[in-house]
Formats: structure tokens, C-alpha cells, sequence
């Protein structure tokens, strides 16, 4: 692991920075770390999963891992942790079975990073099987040569937005979402995770729905949260959705670098759009025509937002530079949430081809956030690995929602997946 890591930290140059402190004279900024040390970016973790609980164990850690926070400025602001489970049955062909989490500060990375991160880390682990003599120096020194990481807006002609963002307040929002902005103290954070895993023998019936309704596993899932969402929280009288991005295609950055070079667009499902959701039933034509709907209107927008950035930028960098004065624009964060959900798809990841023998196998990929204070309510993480399963996450701050309505969102989910499966 030690030679594996250290060639994944040169290779990715966005790990060896780290971000400065904000000053009365100064914005937080990144900053190239001279030396790494093993025990500030590695942590192994004993672990025992009782028999189909895997999912269970492994969302309480990763909501457990989004609760500590970055707090020394100059210091590494990602971290691997190693998960080593004692029970061992759960994959009788191998060894040993252990779940290696990618902690990470949104300012370097992105949901593609994340699996880039894992995807070389896994080349360097068969390499390091393959090598008789390993040479891997601890504290790692950072070579010179290694480049500043390529900012978005380094790459993108951008309009700002002659609107409120400008004066330091965020956008109004009639839209459902939850509890209001709270968080007496850091102490009082805690973030929460449930993990759905839809089997791979289950992706080809679903993919043939959407393919039916013509729609992706993102508009689906998009329909599944709005029909659920509207029955479960009968007061809202409309949803606001947030829908990141890869602007990979626009800067050319290839998914096999770690950056953070995503964008967003928003939906928003009227009152109603939800009056005709909580009126529909599960398998019928009417959830069909919802899903119809939904999807429509959300490749619309996503087509419309793709074929502006070019001449007039991405949504999120114009509304971001508009932006005079960040500390005012984040003090109004508190009183309202200006959205219900985000759901973040990073889509399929295709693993190298490993050398032989394979001496490592990578069987699932999770993709999830640390619950949001100020941001959406919930989040929604997607992400499936070529032959392996897909894989939905829920992350929410807890306090936020009841407990009995995020439980009733994660079944109902995975009911409606499966069900599509047939």
C-alpha cells in the first residue's frame, strides 16, 4: 500500500495541495505541500459486518468519516481510509475483503476525481504485487515538477449575471426544503448515509424501461424521488432540484485526472407536478406519464445549458462571479434553503484492464457527500462500476428530516428500481 500510494499521490497532482487559511488580507487559496506524511492521509480500520448488513456498516462509517472536518490549514485535505472486515464470507474467493474510502475537500475534486483516484490506485496495487524489490519513501517528498491543479475558470469564458447574487444575497425559493439552515456548533454536525445496491443481473431490464420511456437511470431517478417526495411531504407545494455536471467535454481534462470541473443546472417540479404525482400508482400508466414528463423537461434543460457554455459559460460559474462579496452572500445561506435535493450521477466507470494474475479485484464503487447545511436537504449519489452493480446513495444532515421519512425514501427507491427490473 505505502508504494501504491505514493505513486497515486505523484501521479495526481491535486493531492499534493492542500488550502490556506482565510486572512483579513487574503481569501483561502490553494498551496503545494512540500512533504506528506503516512499517518496524515492513511487510516486502517478494523470492521466486522454481520451477514447482510454490508450496506448498513458501510454507510454508518462513510457519515461518520463526513463528519470530521479539514481544520489545519497547510495540512493534506484528503484521506484514504482502509476498512478491513473480519468476516471474510462475504467474498470466499479472495483473501481479504476491505473497503478503501476516498475522503476528499470539494475544492479539489469531483465525482469523476473520485473514481480516478481508486482506478490508478488499483493499477499501482497490481504493480506493487507484481514487484520483488518495493521502494517507497516515507514522508513523501513532493517533486518539484508537480503542477498547480487546473482550475475551471482557467479554461471558460464567463458572463456574470446582472442580478441579486450581486448585492450578497442568495435567490428566494417558495420550493419544499426541509428544516431551515441550523448548526449551533460544530460539535452538533452529523452527517447521515443509506446505501442502495441494485445487482448487475437487474441493469438490463432497467436500462429497457428507460429505454421505453425514453429517459436515462437520471431521469428516472429524478421521477422516483418526485413521486416519493410528493406523497411523503404533503404540505410542499413544489420541489427545487440541482443537477451537477462534468465539464470535462468543455476543458478537456480527461476523466482520468482528479479536478473539480463540474457545473450544475436547476429543475424545478411545480405544485402541479406533485398534485398528479400523489394521485398516481406504482406500475400504472399515470406513473408512466409522470416519468415521461420529468425526464422531458430535465433533458430539455440540460440540453439548453449545454448548448449555451460555449458562447455565454456554465449557469453556476456566471452566478458564482456575480458574486461581490462572499462573506454577506454566505451569512444570508442561514435563513432558507434555496433547494430540495441535488442528485449527482458520475455515470459508468470502466476499470483498466489489471494484469495477470489478478491479485485484486474491485467489486462496487459508493459515491457519497457529507450531509449539507446550507445546501439541498438530501443528496443523491449515483454510480455504477462495468460489470458490477449500480449503486444509489442518500446523504442528509441528521436533524434535519426524520429519521422514518429518509428510511421510507431509501425502500421505496429500491423498490421501484427493482421493480423496473421486473
Amino acid at each position: 500500500m505505502k508504494y501504491a500510494l505514493a505513486k497515486n499521490i505523484t501521479r495526481h497532482a491535486s493531492l499534493c495541495y492542500s488550502i490556506t487559511g482565510e486572512s483579513p488580507s487574503s481569501e483561502a487559496q490553494l498551496v503545494r505541500l512540500e512533504t506528506l506524511n503516512w499517518n496524515e492521509v492513511v487510516e486502517f480500520r478494523k470492521v466486522y459486518s454481520p451477514a447482510g448488513k454490508y450496506d448498513v456498516v458501510l454507510a454508518a462509517r462513510l457519515g461518520q468519516e463526513h463528519e470530521r472536518l479539514w481544520s489545519n490549514p497547510g495540512k493534506p485535505i484528503w484521506r484514504l481510509i482502509v476498512f478491513e472486515y473480519e468476516d471474510t464470507a462475504m467474498n470466499p474467493g479472495f483473501e481479504r475483503v476491505v473497503d478503501m474510502a476516498f475522503i476528499s475537500h470539494h475544492a479539489i475534486v469531483d465525482g469523476i476525481s473520485a473514481s480516478a483516484f481508486h482506478k490508478s490506485l488499483l493499477l499501482f496495487l497490481q504493480e506493487a504485487c507484481t514487484l520483488q524489490n518495493l521502494e517507497s519513501d516515507w514522508p513523501l517528498i513532493i517533486p518539484r515538477h508537480i503542477f498547480k491543479p487546473q482550475h475551471l475558470e482557467d479554461f471558460m469564458n464567463y458572463t456574470p449575471k446582472s442580478n441579486s447574487l450581486i448585492t450578497g444575497s442568495p435567490p428566494s425559493s417558495s420550493a419544499w426544503t426541509a428544516s431551515p439552515p441550523s448548526l449551533p456548533s460544530i460539535w452538533d454536525y452529523k452527517s447521515r448515509v443509506h446505501i442502495i445496491t441494485i445487482p448487475i443481473g437487474k441493469l438490463p431490464s432497467i436500462l429497457n424501461s428507460c429505454r421505453r420511456l425514453q429517459t436515462t437511470i437520471t431521469g428516472l431517478l429524478h421521477s422516483f424521488i418526485v413521486i416519493k417526495l410528493s406523497k411523503l411531504v404533503q404540505k410542499a407545494q413544489g420541489f427545487k432540484a440541482v443537477t451537477p455536471y462534468s465539464m470535462r467535454r468543455f476543458t478537456g481534462v480527461p476523466s482520468t485526472e482528479i479536478a473539480n470541473h463540474i457545473s450544475y443546472i436547476t429543475s424545478s417540479w411545480p405544485a402541479s407536478l406533485l398534485g398528479r404525482a400523489r394521485s398516481c400508482s406504482p406500475n400504472t400508466s399515470d406513473e408512466d406519464e409522470i416519468i415521461t414528463s420529468i425526464s422531458q423537461q430535465y433533458k430539455s434543460e440540460i440540453s439548453d445549458e449545454l448548448g449555451r457554455v460555449s458562447t455565454h459559460g456554465p449557469q453556476m460559474l456566471n452566478n458564482v462571479s456575480a458574486i461581490n462579496n462572499f462573506t454577506d452572500y454566505c451569512k444570508g445561506l442561514t435563513d432558507s434553503r434555496s433547494h430540495t435535493y441535488e442528485l449527482s450521477n458520475i455515470g459508468v466507470v470502466t476499470l483498466p484492464t489489471p494484469p495477470e494474475p489478478v491479485n485484486i479485484k474491485l467489486d462496487k464503487l459508493v459515491f457519497t457527500q457529507c450531509g449539507m447545511v446550507a445546501g439541498p436537504a438530501i443528496g443523491f449519489g449515483v454510480v455504477s462500476l462495468a460489470g458490477g452493480p449500480l449503486v444509489v446513495s442518500i446523504y442528509w444532515q441528521e436533524g434535519i428530516l426524520e429519521e422514518e421519512l429518509m428510511e421510507e425514501l431509501r425502500c421505496s427507491l429500491e423498490e421501484r428500481l427493482l421493480a423496473f427490473a421486473g
